[in-house]
Formats: structure tokens, sequence, C-alpha cells
């Protein structure tokens, strides 16, 4: 699977630059698409409009930049490189509905703060890696904090929460995000292998056996595939942390919420256990980029572990 590169649109330069200047910019953006090309599955680039429309400065742009003697180099490589626009396109192809009530801010003081970060965004929602140019230092960064903030379809409350994304701008800090992105993972390829593997590789989490149709349903190579065991590895080394510590409560590494009261009453997170106990599975984690859930409950006996009722959409959107 390609690594997903996403334009941080917010990075992209809108003042008056000289011509030298522009092209430092131009080649040191191009040096991270080629490090990041030559990984394992290739990349593609994700922006809301065509490579060759994207400024550097007011007075250039790709399409020219790209066709200058000291930039033929960079101009050849970007014939190369895979790219959708707009963002409806990406949604489509990657799987998220349009409309989706998603947005993400900047949260860092600085002149961003409080900016809506599509691009960044994007990149966290479909777990790739957001591109920036360089321009300002800001934009240099290995990670960069966001707020995120969801609109529940239910309570019509909107939940916010703090996350990170993976951010690039140069050659030599692309190759820093090769091992995350541009070898295999160990572990399991697929739902299938995730549930005859489970015990080994989830040691201290319990499946009901609705959840077995739901790990067999990703395949590989599927985004949300990797996010939602992502997420479950997490839930997994927080309850044997607890486990071994013996402190009252586990350690989340991740958000963890309770379920709201309304889809509690509506019955939407009951489900039975491999008794045929009918059990609550109110606390939840969240993976994209199909606003999937994770629901699971804490139990103490015979030993400290958690049980896994639910992988899947969010419960009562269709």
């Amino acid at each position: 699977m390609p690594v997903e590169l996403f334009l941080n649109e917010l990075s992209v330069p809108n003042d008056e630059l000289e011509l030298n200047r522009a092209c430092e910019l131009f080649k040191c953006f191009v040096g991270a698409v080629r490090t990041a090309m030559k990984f394992k599955n290739g990349a593609f680039l994700n922006a809301d409009i065509s490579i060759n429309d994207i400024s550097i400065g007011s007075k250039f742009n790709v399409a020219r930049l790209r066709n200058l003697n000291s930039c033929v180099e960079e101009g050849l490589l970007l014939k190369t490189l895979q790219s959708r626009s707009p963002y409806s396109r990406i949604a489509d192809d990657l799987g998220l509905p349009i409309g989706q009530p998603f947005e993400y801010r900047v949260t860092a003081n600085g002149p961003w703060v409080g900016a809506i970060a599509n691009g960044l965004g994007f990149a966290h929602l479909y777990s790739g890696l957001g591109l920036s140019f360089s321009l300002d230092e800001f934009w240099k960064q290995s990670l960069i904090a966001l707020e995120q903030q969801v609109l529940d379809d239910v309570t019509n409350e909107i939940i916010s929460t703090e996350v990170t994304v993976q951010n690039c701008y140069s050659a030599e800090q692309t190759q820093e995000f090769e091992i995350e992105f541009g070898e295999e993972r160990t572990g399991a390829q697929d739902g299938q292998e995730l549930w005859d593997r489970r015990q080994e590789l989830l040691p201290h989490l319990r499946f009901i056996p609705r959840v077995r149709a739901q790990l067999l349903d990703f395949q590989h190579g599927d985004r949300s595939f990797r996010s939602a065991y992502a997420r479950l590895v997490e839930i997994n080394d927080a309850v044997g942390e607890w486990r071994n510590s013996g402190a009252e409560h586990p350690s989340w590494p991740c958000r963890i919420s309770p379920e709201s009261e309304i889809r509690i009453n509506m019955g939407l997170v009951d489900f039975q256990n491999d008794e045929g106990k009918s059990l609550t599975f109110s606390d939840h984690a969240r993976f994209s980029p199909i606003e999937g859930r994770i629901h699971f409950r804490i139990e103490v006996e015979p030993h400290r572990h958690a049980i896994i009722g639910h992988v899947g959409r969010k419960l009562g959107i269709g």
C-alpha cells in the first residue's frame, strides 16, 4: 500500500518571493516527495488542487518552476508521481463519505493557531503523512498537534479530541518515516490473520463471537484495518500495563470515551458474550477513516483483561 501524502495547504507560500528562493522551496518539497516515492510501495500526493496549480509565492507556481532549466530534474520526477485532487476525489477513492462532519484545527501557539487544517486533517484520517513547504520553521515539525472536531449525529454535540499528525518537508526528514510507511508491518496483515493469532498478538484482550465476522471483513491493504489494528494494540498494551502495575485504572494512550446515555438506552452497545449473556460495552475508542469504533469493557476476573464487543463503523448510523 503506497504512503498517502497530503499537501498541507497552510504551509503553501503566498508572499512575494525571489525566483531563487521559490526554486529552493520547490526543490526541498520535491525532495520529500522523491524520498517517499522510493519507499517499498511508492507514494500518492493528495491535494485540493492539481500539482501544477500549487503556488510557491505570489509570482510562481509549480507549472512555471518545473520548466526552468534549474528545476528540470524535479519536473521530470513530478511527471511520474501519482496524484489525486480535489478533496472530493480523495474522499471517494479512499473511502470517506462526502460531507462526513470532521474538522481539524491547529492547536499550537503561533500565527496558525485555530486555523482549519484540511490537508493535515486528511493525513490523520487516512493514517498518511502531511507534506509541507519549509518557508516557516513551524512546518518543519515531524509531529503537528491538531484538534479534531466531530459532530455526534445523535446528540448533535461536538466532540473535540487532541491528535497529532506526522509531517515532513524535506528528503532527510521524510527518510525518518521509512520504517513507518515504507516496510511491511510486522504482525497481522489482515483481519483473518488477526483473528487466528489474536491470543499471540493481543494477549490481554478477549473477543466475543460477533467480532470474528467484523475482523474477517478487513482485507490486506485496508486502511481501516491498519488503523483499527493499531488502536487494538494500544488498548492491549494499556491493559497489560494495568494488569502488571496494580493501578486502579488503565492509563490509556488514546482517547477512550463512554457511550452516550441515549445510545445506551437504545441498546446499541449491548452484545452477548461467549455464554450468551447480554453485556453493555460502553467504553470505546475511535479509528479512521470509516468513522470506526472499538467498543470494549474491562474485567478483573479471573485476571485483568478487556473484552472487545465491536470493531466496525459507529453504531446506529446505518
